[in-house]
């Protein structure tokens, strides 16, 4: 869209990426979209049982994030606009 103006174009082509390779990339994104403002890990376990854990690529991140998650949204709320 551009100038008032959609126009639509043949598509980039998919990359090859490996079942390693789409794990990195989901556990980014899981990172990136992580608010530390909203972290609550009785609310997590509620609607994700741990015992599932072992199957999500984005939870050997979870730890961390929480660990940080109080830092974190401190510095966002100090920040300026």
């Amino acid at each position: 869209f551009e100038e008032g103006r959609l126009r639509f174009e043949e598509g980039a082509a998919r990359p090859e990426l490996g079942p390693d390779d789409a794990d990195a990339l989901w556990r980014t994104y899981f990172a990136s979209v992580f608010d530390p403002a909203r972290a609550n890990p009785s609310r997590m376990l509620a609607e994700m049982p741990r015992r599932w854990w072992a199957r999500m690529p984005e939870a050997a991140a979870i730890p961390d994030l929480l660990r940080g998650a109080e830092a974190a949204a401190r510095g966002r709320a100090e920040a300026p606009a």
